[in-house]
């Protein structure tokens, strides 16, 4: 939807979704993945820390 104009004359439209360059599904898949592995390794520092006392 876009919505333009000003609070007494609103013009709404039905309009396309527009992506960046960078919102491809790789680069989505690229940041899921990264934060899965972040994720993980935060996991095993904590064991590993807590293990060791």
């Amino acid at each position: 939807m876009n919505i333009s104009g000003n609070p007494d004359k609103m013009k709404i439209r039905v309009g396309k979704a527009k992506y960046k360059d960078e919102v491809t599904p790789v680069a989505i898949h690229k940041v899921d993945s990264t934060r899965m592995d972040l994720g993980k390794r935060i996991v095993e520092r904590f064991h590993r820390i807590a293990g060791s006392r």
